[in-house]
């Protein structure tokens, strides 16, 4: 994207609490395919201002114990490829304020999942992923599972809507073209937003009915993908599309997508509003269901 040409970063939210193996992986991979330096990141939240309670014995533990994480993710990240550079730094404040901050100067911004299979989990203020998601300044990776290396052909996923298919096309077609793997598009319509949003656990049970190559569907939504996809192929015609468009149940489609595709590419709504609005429905269920990697890009300044 031309925008994030001149970052040289993939900045990692490192978790205390959970496996940063699969993040780790994917930030590692990314670096190296694009020839950028990977940051991680660790916030231990400030100490509580309180005259009942010491806080500063947890705080200390709290340091101990993301100084730990971060040596060991070091030299994880070291350990899978000694050519790329890694930095890390453990910071006082919470971790979404912290992550967002920085993303404006990273490429990207690696996640690991974070309490998103219960909904008590994702809306908690522990909460990482949905708010940075909804707030920071570059693509957001989020890794639920690994990449899908070892289908063929290989192929990253993208959704698309009016509005929001030009930036995230530009990350789709550059994750496609640095990883040699063809594009699979999927207009994702309001009504399948809708849908996605008031039936949230729905997952498809079995093979696409109507998937299939050069697959046409209704006229309007074929125009408008055509044309989304028309301006950024030209930039890498490396890239080969494969055009789906899956009226009925995009979103159903797309996940199923997801459970052969190196990652899957969608744009937030907006910047406006609380976290779930400026994602939406069908971003809010590919975070929770996808089982690939989730990569969620800002909107893109016309």
């Amino acid at each position: 994207m031309t925008q994030l040409s001149h970052r040289r970063e993939v900045l990692v939210g490192l978790d205390p609490a959970r496996s940063n193996l699969l993040p780790l992986i994917w930030a590692v991979e990314e670096a190296r395919r694009k020839g950028l330096d990977v940051r991680l990141l660790l916030a231990v939240p400030p100490r509580h201002d309180t005259q009942h309670v010491d806080t500063e014995p947890q705080h200390r533990h709290r340091t101990a114990q993301g100084t730990a994480v971060i040596e060991n993710a070091v030299g994880y990240v070291r350990a899978l490829d000694r050519e790329v550079r890694v930095d890390a730094e453990l910071v006082d404040g919470f971790p979404a304020p912290e992550l967002c901050r920085r993303s404006a100067s990273a490429r990207c911004t690696v996640l690991g999942s974070r309490g998103l299979g219960h909904v008590a989990g994702a809306m908690s203020p522990g909460s990482v992923v949905l708010p940075v998601c909804a707030h920071a300044e570059s693509p957001v990776a989020v890794v639920l599972a690994p990449e899908h290396v070892t289908q063929e052909p290989r192929f990253v996923a993208v959704g698309l809507t009016d509005g929001s298919s030009r930036s995230a096309l530009a990350e789709a077609y550059e994750q496609a073209s640095f990883a040699a793997a063809s594009l699979e598009a999927f207009w994702l319509t309001q009504a399948s937003d809708a849908y996605a949003s008031n039936d949230p656990t729905r997952r498809p049970t079995g093979r696409l009915t109507g998937h299939s190559k050069g697959h046409e569907g209704p006229a309007a939504p074929r125009r408008l993908l055509s044309e989304a996809l028309a301006g950024e192929g030209e930039r890498f015609p490396d890239v080969h599309v494969e055009r789906e468009i899956m009226s009925a149940t995009p979103v159903e489609d797309l996940l199923h997508a997801c459970d052969h595709a190196l990652s899957v590419v969608v744009c937030r709504k907006g910047d406006k509003g609380p976290s779930g609005v400026r994602l939406g429905g069908a971003v809010r269920t590919l975070l929770r269901e996808a089982r690939c990697p989730v990569i969620v890009v800002p909107p893109r300044e016309e």
